[in-house]
This record gives C-alpha cells, structure tokens and sequence, in this order.
C-alpha cells in the first residue's frame, strides 16, 4: 500500500496528466491486497505525512524558463546535459538550481562559441551576472574535463546526438 500510493504520488506529479495510471490499476498491480479507498485514503495520508511537500525546483526546471525563446538547439542540448551530468557529483549540492542551470547554459553557450556567453537578456531573466555564476562554471568546466574519470556514462550516453529530447 505505502509503494503504491508512492508510486501514484510520482505519476500525479511527474507523468503527463492524461497518462497518470489509475488507483485500479494500482489495486491490481498489488493482486488486490487492498482496495481503492484503501489507496485513495492512504495517500491522503501519506501527502499529509509530507506536509504536501512533493518536490523542490531543479536546475531543468530553471533551464526551461531560461530557455524559453532559444531557438539554438545545441546550446539548449548541451546546457541540459551540463546540468544532468551536475547531478551525479555531490560537489553541487550547495549551489541553489537556479544557479546550476544558469551557469549551465553559460558554459554550453561558451563552449559553442556563442556571443556573447552571457547576454543581457539571459542576465535580466536569471537576475545573476557572470560573476555570480563563476564558481559554478568554474566547478562544471572541471567536471566536464574530467569526466573522462568517471564510470558513471548513463548521462553521457543519453545526451549523445540524436538520443534526448529537450
């Protein structure tokens, strides 16, 4: 019952809306060792438990209000890989998303030659200048030239040309 009714919180939250399984199917996924108003009262229970706190804004949460007028598709790409891959290493964990994700598209806008890196319409949106963000993008610059180091290619492997969708 409590991984189900976790299970239905997710969807609710992250699935698109009209594809969020329902509480029967849920039912029958647990060959019926609880009913729906089980579920249904159950996960009243469990968002309670949460005091209704279900998530907390990412970095690609940020990007994708950064990037709402960007028609460069590369830099787009490439700035929500940077942001991904910041996630398997824990020395990001103190910079705030918002600031992930500008410096994110900072360094894919850099790396792609773009002028300038970072323009006054991306600094009014973001409210961060480039000296805010450059201990950010200094930290992503070595994560990326280093990440010939690591084991972890999943993201990588994602983000190769043609694969994600962002």
């Amino acid at each position: 019952l409590v991984g189900c009714a976790a299970l239905w919180v997710a969807s609710k939250f992250e699935d698109v809306p009209d594809r969020v399984p329902a509480g029967r199917d849920f039912v029958h996924m647990a060959d019926g060792a609880f009913d729906i108003t089980d579920l249904i009262v159950f996960e009243r229970t469990f968002l309670a438990g949460l005091h209704f706190r279900i998530g907390a804004p990412t970095a690609c949460n940020f990007l994708g209000s950064y990037l709402r007028d960007c028609d460069d598709r590369e830099a787009r790409h490439m700035a929500h890989y940077i942001a991904e891959r910041s996630l398997q290493d824990q020395v990001f964990l103190p910079f705030l998303p918002s600031i992930l994700a500008a410096s994110s598209l900072f360094l894919a806008r850099h790396i792609l030659g773009r002028r300038p890196h970072w323009p006054p319409d991306l600094e009014a949106t973001s409210q961060y200048t480039t000296f805010t963000l450059f201990p950010c993008i200094d930290r992503l610059s070595r994560m990326l030239r280093d990440q010939h180091r690591t084991v972890l290619s999943s993201v990588r492997d994602k983000y190769k040309i043609g694969r994600a969708h962002v």
